[in-house]
């Protein structure tokens, strides 16, 4: 639960005590698994080959010569 009121304060996010409370009793998985989803979009972080990995966006443009 302490985990979720600090995300949710930390990006803005509008969660009561009482969502948060019943989110972590109920279904504790579940709730971790979103707050960790909401951090790696927050933060545009992505899954890579055994590591956590920035979102580095696309490839530079390179001009080709004529």
């Amino acid at each position: 639960m302490k985990a979720g009121m600090d995300v949710s304060a930390k990006y803005g996010i509008q969660e009561g005590c009482c969502n948060a409370c019943m989110k972590a009793c109920c279904c504790t998985c579940c709730y971790a698994l979103q707050i960790q989803n909401e951090v790696m979009i927050k933060e545009k972080l992505h899954y890579g080959c055994m590591a956590v990995e920035g979102d580095g966006g696309s490839p530079a443009v390179q001009e080709m010569a004529r």
